[in-house]
């Protein structure tokens, strides 16, 4: 993901958060999914998997496992959703704040993810 396409709609916090990721040196965050695990079926519209990711932000990558549901849509598009509370510590980043201290953005970031994905055939590939 290109770190240059976040905006919580406040240009000064904006800005402070892309300079706290250190967005000028790492442009991208990657996610790297390494494994999934199912979970017991406890709803019959959604699956539940337990997931290892990577995650590589401001030049520092960490893995996490995470709870995320999975459905497909009458389209064939298939979802993949998760949450998870992140702090800027478990990048080695510290936090912003302003006026000497007396403003400060909390350590935790909670991030939800919706990938929207679809299954390639094989011999439906585009020739090269």
């Amino acid at each position: 993901m290109k770190v240059s396409g976040f905006n919580c709609g406040m240009q000064v916090m904006t800005n402070d958060f892309l300079t706290t990721i250190k967005a000028t040196q790492h442009p991208i965050i990657t996610i790297k999914f390494i494994s999934f695990a199912r979970l017991p079926k406890y709803t019959p519209e959604e699956e539940r998997f337990k997931c290892k990711l990577i995650i590589f932000l401001a030049g520092v990558s960490k893995e996490f496992e995470i709870t995320c549901g999975i459905t497909k849509d009458k389209s064939g598009f298939i979802h993949l959703k998760g949450a998870r509370d992140f702090k800027f510590g478990d990048f080695g980043l510290v936090p912003p704040e302003k006026m000497m201290g007396m403003i400060k953005v909390k350590d935790e970031l909670h991030v939800d993810f919706h990938l929207v994905l679809s299954r390639v055939i094989n011999n439906a590939l585009p020739a090269k």
